[in-house]
């Protein structure tokens, strides 16, 4: 095979594999560039260390996990799934950031909290499925928060077939009013693609500077 169609053969495998997925639920074309691949590997809360594990939230349980993904009607991701049962999300000692590409600029976001089970309801993942699905639709059925910055972005997961686990940053500056036809559309618009998987997530998180 000449080099040239190796190229080629690359460049479609990527689209098969990266674009195409996300073209199809919505997600602009030119947050690709912020995907990094990672090797898949088991998570554990030991890949954040600065994760506080809260006395006071406790633990899940997998009956507790099960329970809210029958619930929203998904199943999360097993490396999400590994790290919320070994650590139940938690506070940040100090916000941590990941880059991200918005509009063809690479920007820096951050998270301070890892939602969990029990937690108080800023923190608490049914909590914000309830505020973000249930009281009002502000996110689409596939779309689950499972973090947030300081100022209310969320950093939340997609369960669909076509981005199963990608890890995304919500914008609630520029919300999708889904009551309006046109913008439902495109119901990820909001949205800044960070990671194909929460392992990779963790991964790309560094101190804050």
């Amino acid at each position: 095979m000449t080099e040239k169609a190796k190229s080629s053969s690359i460049l479609h495998k990527l689209y098969l594999t990266t674009l195409m997925p996300l073209l199809a639920v919505g997600v602009p074309l030119f947050i690709t560039a912020a995907i990094q691949i990672v090797h898949d590997r088991t998570v554990v809360a030991e890949d954040v260390q600065c994760v506080k594990n809260s006395v006071e939230w406790g633990s899940c349980t997998p009956q507790e996990l099960e329970s809210f993904e029958r619930k929203i009607g998904f199943r999360f991701p097993d490396d999400y799934r590994a790290f919320i049962l070994e650590s139940n999300g938690g506070t940040l000692d100090s916000a941590m950031v990941f880059k991200g590409n918005n509009q063809g600029k690479m920007v820096e976001e951050g998270i301070e909290t890892f939602y969990g089970f029990g937690a108080p309801n800023w923190a608490d993942i049914q909590s914000s499925y309830q505020t973000y699905h249930i009281n009002q639709r502000r996110m689409p059925d596939y779309l689950i928060a499972i973090g947030s910055d300081a100022g209310g972005n969320q950093i939340a997961m997609l369960l669909n077939n076509l981005a199963f686990g990608y890890v995304v940053y919500w914008d609630h500056e520029n919300e999708v009013d889904f009551d309006d036809p046109e913008e439902a559309k495109s119901p990820v618009r909001n949205c800044t693609l960070i990671a194909k998987s929460f392992s990779e997530f963790l991964a790309m998180l560094q101190s804050q500077t």
